[in-house]
């Protein structure tokens, strides 16, 4: 039962799936100010729109349409791939690609979904009997969404940067 279900989409605990979601942008927004993270080749903010677009719709479309997964998931290799993430640990900077980013951070979060399943924070209907692993076809979902929830902060950070070169500051990355 759900309340804010749309055509049998988000009957999963979606209030709790909300506040998942929204933890992974929080944790995103956290990791930019404490890792001073900066990101190079960001793709145009019209070509990432379309993209972001993209994997949101599938989100919900892919229960009834095509699920475009994988070919959003080789969009996102072709504009990212000269994309990359500098952070700093303690006194060493680091570069990381960023679809490298991204696959790391699917693969934790579908290790954390298995942990909160196991411990009985929610379970899947395949759960019912008794607890097993989350699917690895879960991990390219958790991909997408990360990429999703990024977008969202890397916008915030670039009028954020807009503002600062307002103000007589310049910034080469954001």
């Amino acid at each position: 039962f759900a309340f804010s279900k749309v055509g049998g989409v988000g009957s999963s605990v979606p209030l709790y799936s909300g506040f998942m979601y929204a933890s992974v942008a929080s944790f995103i927004c956290q990791a930019w100010q404490r890792f001073d993270l900066k990101v190079r080749g960001w793709p145009r903010g019209e070509v990432i729109t379309v993209l972001g677009l993209g994997i949101y719709l599938n989100f919900f479309t892919h229960h009834f349409l095509v699920d475009f997964r994988w070919f959003l998931i080789g969009a996102v290799g072709i504009l990212l791939w000269r994309s990359s993430v500098k952070l700093r640990v303690g006194m060493q900077d680091y570069r990381v690609p960023l679809t490298l980013t991204f696959v790391v951070m699917g693969l934790c979060i579908w290790g954390a979904e298995n942990i909160t399943t196991f411990l009985g924070a929610w379970q899947y209907p395949d759960q019912e009997q008794g607890w097993k692993p989350v699917g690895t076809s879960k991990i390219s979902s958790w991909f997408l969404l990360f990429i999703v929830s990024f977008m969202v902060v890397a916008g915030l950070k670039k009028l954020e940067s807009r503002t600062l070169e307002n103000r007589g500051k310049t910034l080469e990355e954001f």
